[in-house]
């Protein structure tokens, strides 16, 4: 309701909109059933990568360092969340379709996180064998 009064306040005639104005802002409508998807898959993933990001940071930190990497952790998902709006504006001129873009980082931070899981591997097992 409250935006059929913004529309009659917009526009005080009566006449018809045309049709391709009123759909030149969107494909179509989408289900409620979709947002809801979307922010349990979000939540799902969240919950399945914290406790494991988590456990990682508190075995691969000095001892005297750790409360400080487990506030560089939470720090790092707020910079990151920082940088995704500014990539986002980066790209709304560069005419880089987002997904596809999203397709191709994704991919690369994949590679980069198999090729160093050697490494994190062996920081891990030096720590299991000190009891940390």
């Amino acid at each position: 309701m409250p935006f059929a009064a913004l529309e009659r306040k917009r526009r005080p005639t009566n006449e018809a909109q045309p049709q391709r104005a009123m759909r030149a802002d969107a494909i179509g409508q989408v289900g409620p059933q979709w947002l809801l998807c979307a922010y349990l898959l979000h939540t799902v993933g969240e919950l399945m990568l914290s406790p494991i990001g988590l456990s990682m940071v508190t075995k691969l930190a000095p001892a005297r360092l750790g409360a400080m990497m487990m506030g560089l952790w939470f720090t790092s998902t707020a910079i990151a969340n920082y940088l995704a709006g500014i990539l986002e504006a980066l790209l709304a001129g560069s005419g880089i379709p987002l997904y596809w873009f999203l397709v191709a980082t994704s991919i690369s931070g994949g590679v980069v996180l198999l090729s160093i899981a050697p490494l994190l591997t062996r920081l891990a097992r030096g720590c299991e064998a000190t009891g940390q």
